[in-house]
């Protein structure tokens, strides 16, 4: 996903077939791949996973991150509004990099949504009955 003239860019896909009672998890990684050196970290780059209009993460990157491995990100406990979401990503640069044509690419990959398990015990195990010496 890259950052070409505009302050925002975005990915995003449509989902289906979610239950609106049931949690889920985002996970997914992303690399930062080319943050421009002249960004200070008062003009951080904004990475922003949506499902709908609900924001789930916010991940700011910096010029000092562009060396760094894939990163991994879970958000739990997701509860989707609808039964057919949109999940977007996206990258935003603060007005002032982008009236200095800073360009910024980042990587994501393996993007998963997995249902969370359901709990059944509804409290732990019955204390031990006391006894009498």
């Amino acid at each position: 996903m890259g950052q070409p003239s505009s302050d925002k860019s975005s990915l995003s896909t449509m989902i289906s077939g979610l239950d609106t009672i049931l949690t889920y998890s985002l996970s997914f990684y992303y690399r930062p791949y080319l943050v421009h050196s002249s960004l200070t970290p008062a003009q951080a780059v904004n990475v922003t996973a949506y499902l709908d209009n609900e924001v789930l993460v916010i991940i700011p990157l910096y010029p000092e991150s562009e060396a760094a491995n894939y990163i991994q990100v879970v958000v739990e406990r997701i509860r989707s509004q609808s039964s057919s979401p949109m999940l977007k990503f996206e990258l935003s640069l603060p007005e002032l990099a982008t009236s200095q044509n800073a360009p910024v690419q980042i990587l994501i990959d393996s993007v998963s949504l997995t249902q969370e398990a359901i709990s059944t015990e509804v409290c732990g195990p019955a204390p031990p009955k006391p006894t009498i010496d």
